[in-house]
């Protein structure tokens, strides 16, 4: 990964956490988590130790509302009767309601099993007192729950500050209840003496911060719910089948029993996560079901059938989103081609989903939506400062071969970039070839007395139609001079067929094409008043030295050493002493012997000379390449 890629994925991991912290993720946190819980949502069955007796629409039509002391009273006493464990009455006895006041809080008073209800709101204003019967008691729980942002519950709150002390709510307390028969008792963790230990579970307060949350109110002592990925399914029975004798004992002996209302026109209800409301058919919760199932999820935790749900502390959450961003950053910056790159963000993006959803099947709640946006904005940082970096080094190598090789073998070169470019520029190469150099004769005497703007038409009619059949043949022009050219067969130029035979065997072919289309030059440059052309070509094959040469401000793209030397050198040989117009008509080709061993058996050849060459120790074989026609 580059410095602008990492440079990227720091800024990407900057931005995440500071949306994560200003709390523009938490919408979009809370909503995968419902829909995550839904995904591995666990439906636990029937509730075998809670129970509801419900204040439903019947029940208040018959009982009228608010109930009376004294219908408070049977109902308590009947529940105990028949064998529950614990009552919770969610039933507010702030006033009392006669007749049957006095006979109330007597049951309330003597009745160690029966827990009431108080509610502190925000102010004194709203806070409803317990039943006065339990005041100065350890039998008072309060109702209230916090709600998030989008009015669903997905927190408990085990105990808060009241002004005189810590007061718990009505789940714990219900629960501390059921529990003491088999002596479980709230006590300090072993690890953190802060933390609550309620038989085989400790729970751990959430912060402000915890999971996908950003800056909740935390006050109190919070925990996660886990009713919106399990939910038991408590009994349910009507206040007037208790009355009137009809209930199934069964539903109450050695349970704990919640009562409350359950009334739509009460408007004690919440909205439920994905998971249970799927589960239930429906999308709201009465609050006395969610105390029911978060006393449930209370009792399951004591007992070690399921734990406490778990987070990450902030700091490794932090982490935990940037180790995202920089797996997006490295798949994006490495990842080349339309499939692999989309394999590779499916992939990327489906492990954190599937990941976080196992975890949370495991009781961890990790964020996914932080570092999947981190993830995903790395992803495209990264591979988008790739793909610019990439068409920069197209538009380099276009702007270096792509006027001198035909389309296949530019695109060849682009394939090969890996190896042909380091930092923006070519890369030397050590590489066979064949160098192919032609030169005019006698063009500086004939320029000399045409104008100059027919100069440039003469020689610019002989290089176009000499630099197509070079490109044409797969070979490059590596430079011009003047009226003479330099073109190489082999190398990057050689795109996918690169073999040294192949390539001799194109030069020569090209040599062959060129002498040709000088004859037709010539007969335009007759019918113009232009003087003829008169070509030399050199041809040898072996190894050569390619690169950039120059500065950063302009650079030439040039192949080097004894080849082009040699083949400079065949080009020039006797040149005083060639006659244009014999055999071998406008254009002499001569070849080395290195490149003839490499053409064809029976390539129409003549040894000439074993020449020594300026700047190199040896012989070299000087071959003439016939005419096709035999001369």
């Amino acid at each position: 990964m580059s410095r602008w890629s990492a440079l990227a994925v720091a800024l990407v991991a900057a931005l995440v956490f500071a949306a994560t912290r200003a709390g523009l993720l938490e919408p979009l946190e809370l909503w995968a988590y419902d829909r995550i819980g839904a995904a591995v949502f666990r439906d636990l069955g029937d509730e075998r130790r809670v129970t509801l007796v419900t204040l439903d629409e019947p029940a208040i039509a018959v009982l009228g509302w608010p109930l009376g002391d004294d219908t408070v009273a049977d109902l308590v006493a009947r529940i105990l009767d028949g064998g529950a464990r614990t009552v919770g009455l969610d039933v507010y006895r702030d006033q009392p309601r006669p007749p049957g006041t006095v006979r109330l809080d007597a049951l309330l008073a003597g009745s160690p099993s029966v827990v009431g209800v108080t509610f502190f709101a925000d102010g004194a204003v709203d806070r409803v007192p317990p039943p006065a019967a339990l005041i100065g008691t350890d039998r008072i729980g309060f109702a209230d729950l916090p709600v998030d942002r989008d009015s669903v519950v997905r927190r408990g709150l085990l105990y808060r500050e009241d002004g005189d002390g810590e007061a718990l709510g009505l789940a714990l307390r219900v629960a501390m209840v059921h529990l003491r028969p088999d002596g479980i008792a709230p006590g300090p963790d072993a690890e953190n003496r802060e933390w609550l230990k309620l038989g085989a579970a400790t729970y751990r307060p959430l912060e402000p911060d915890t999971g996908g949350y950003a800056d909740v109110d935390a006050r109190g002592y919070q925990f996660l719910l886990d009713y919106g990925r399990r939910l038991s399914r408590p009994a349910i029975a009507s206040a007037l089948s208790v009355l009137d004798g009809t209930v199934d004992r069964a539903l109450l002996k050695d349970r704990t029993v919640l009562v409350g209302i359950a009334a739509p026109s009460t408007r004690d209800v919440f909205p439920m996560p994905a998971g249970p409301a799927r589960a239930a058919g429906r999308r709201s919760i009465f609050g006395i079901e969610l105390q029911a199932a978060i006393t449930a999820q209370i009792l399951r935790q004591a007992y070690g059938e399921t734990a406490p749900t778990r987070v990450l502390p902030p700091p490794a959450e932090a982490a935990w989103s940037a180790g995202w961003c920089l797996i997006g950053g490295m798949l994006g910056a490495v990842l080349t081609g339309a499939l692999a790159m989309a394999i590779g963000f499916a992939g990327g993006v489906a492990l954190l989903s599937v990941g976080c959803a196992a975890l949370l099947g495991e009781d961890w709640w990790l964020p996914v939506m932080a570092p999947g946006a981190g993830f995903v904005a790395s992803y495209a940082a990264t591979s988008g400062w790739r793909i610019a970096g990439e068409l920069r080094q197209r538009l380099e190598l276009r702007r270096m071969f792509a006027r001198f090789v035909d389309p296949g073998v530019a695109e060849e070169i682009w394939r090969q970039r890996a190896v042909l470019l380091a930092g923006g520029r070519p890369l030397p190469l050590r590489f066979e070839a064949t160098v192919l150099v032609s030169d005019l004769a006698g063009f500086s005497a004939a320029s000399e007395a045409m104008d100059p703007a027919a100069v440039m038409d003469w020689v610019g009619t002989y290089m176009d139609r000499m630099t197509d059949l070079i490109i044409d043949r797969g070979g490059m022009v590596e430079k011009y001079a003047g009226d003479g050219l330099l073109a190489v067969f082999g190398g990057p130029a050689a795109g996918a067929d690169g073999d040294a035979a192949t390539q001799a065997r194109r030069a020569v072919d090209c040599a062959e094409a060129m002498r040709a289309a000088v004859d037709a030059i010539n007969r335009t440059c007759g019918a113009r008043g232009w003087p003829p052309l008169h070509v030399r070509i050199g041809i040898h094959s072996g190894p050569v030295v390619s690169g950039a040469v120059g500065s950063a401000r302009r650079s030439q793209y040039t192949v080097i050493g004894d080849t082009p030397n040699v083949a400079a050198r065949l080009e020039a040989f006797d040149k005083d002493k060639v006659r244009f117009g014999g055999g071998d008509g406008n254009c002499r080709i001569l070849l080395s012997g290195v490149t003839v061993a490499l053409l064809a058996p029976g390539a129409p050849v003549e040894k000439i000379a074993d020449a020594m060459v300026r700047g190199r120790e040896g012989r070299v074989e000087v071959y003439r390449l016939r005419p096709k026609s035999g001369g």
